[in-house]
Parts: structure tokens; C-alpha cells; sequence
């Protein structure tokens, strides 16, 4: 079913009858994303974005995030599955994707936009909950997947948002936890 959400105009949610909140289980953002990724890609190349198809996707669009580029190092949320929404409790749309992060998260995050789309390769970010938490802490896999526009340059790109525990009736910032490339680790954050 198709839905307007009351949450924003940007929001959009494909929600069958008693849809339960994203819990992280029994979905693989990762393999699902990085699989159609390198699908599109031809001879290695990064994907155009009009050759995405929402229908491929229909797993893992309620943690989707589309974004455009808008300095070597900031990307700007575009359109984001409504799991995103209900994490943060508001719409991002139109917000820096850095917004979900510390003020160190922040900072790591522009690095890795900014090889990511110099490489042209996919990243993987490990997060986890900032600050004090009684229990255990919220963990999270952030994808981020360069996508080129029209014009043939790298300036566009589709990620996900995948949780791992309970999510509370809060706000969260988180603290990246390790980036890897092409399931490498490339830098691990203590």
C-alpha cells in the first residue's frame, strides 16, 4: 500500500497492514544495496541514478536515503525511507547527512564523502549510540553508494540507515565506530 506520511511531504511509505517499526532483523541493507549496485555498475563504473528502480529495492526502502553532493565533502539528504524518520523522529529531508552524527562523527563523515566519491567506490560505517545509555547501546550500518547524474559526474548517491537493537522514544546522535571500503576495514575509531 501506498501512503502519504503524515510525517512530511517527503516521506513516503509502502506499508502493509500491520507493519511493525524496522528492528534491524531479518533484512540485509549491505548485500541487498551492494548487490544492485554493482549490477548497474557497468565495467566498474559508478551507476547513473535514473537507472534506479524503487521496485528493485522493495526490501530495504523503508532505509533508504537518497543524496546529492553539495561541497567535495557535504551531502544533503534528498528522500529517505520512512525507518529514518521514525529513528529520528522528524524528516531529514533536505537536512546534511552529517546531522545524525557527533560533532567528531561529523568531521570523519566529510573524509569518507570525500574519497568516496573521488574513488568511486561504495562505503560502510559502523555507528553507535553517543553519550550515556542504560542497557545496550543502539548500533547502526550506515551505506553510502556514489550514484552519477545526468550529466555523467558523481554528484548524487543512495544509501541506508540499518539498525541493530530496540529504538527508544529519543533522540540519537551517534559516534562512528569503524568505515570500511569493499568489506575492508579501512579505519576503526576507538
Amino acid at each position: 500500500m501506498l501512503a502519504i506520511d503524515p510525517r512530511g511531504p517527503n516521506i513516503i511509505s509502502f506499508r502493509a497492514k500491520g507493519h511493525k517499526p524496522h528492528t534491524g532483523r531479518g533484512v540485509t541493507c549491505v548485500e541487498t544495496l551492494q548487490a544492485y549496485w554493482n549490477g548497474l555498475a557497468k565495467d566498474g563504473q559508478i551507476p547513473y541514478r535514473v537507472d534506479m528502480r524503487a521496485n528493485d529495492l522493495k526490501g530495504i526502502l523503508k532505509n533508504l536515503i537518497l543524496f546529492d553532493k553539495v561541497s567535495p565533502s557535504e551531502i544533503r539528504i534528498r528522500l529517505h525511507g520512512h525507518s529514518i524518520s521514525e529513528l529520528f523522529r522528524q524528516d531529514l529531508t533536505g537536512l546534511p547527512l552529517s546531522a545524525i552524527l557527533s560533532p567528531d562523527g561529523r568531521l570523519a563523515l566529510g573524509d569518507v564523502v570525500k574519497n568516496m566519491f573521488a574513488c568511486g567506490r561504495p562505503r560502510i560505517i559502523q555507528l553507535e549510540e553517543r553519550g550515556f545509555s542504560f542497557g545496550k547501546k543502539l548500533k547502526a550500518t550506515l551505506g553510502l553508494f556514489p550514484l552519477l547524474d545526468q550529466l555523467g559526474q558523481p554528484t548524487k548517491g543512495i544509501g541506508f540507515i540499518d539498525v541493530e537493537g530496540i529504538i527508544k522514544a529519543k533522540d540519537y546522535k551517534f559516534d562512528i565506530s569503524s568505515i570500511s571500503q569493499n568489506n575492508q576495514n579501512i579505519t576503526r575509531f576507538s
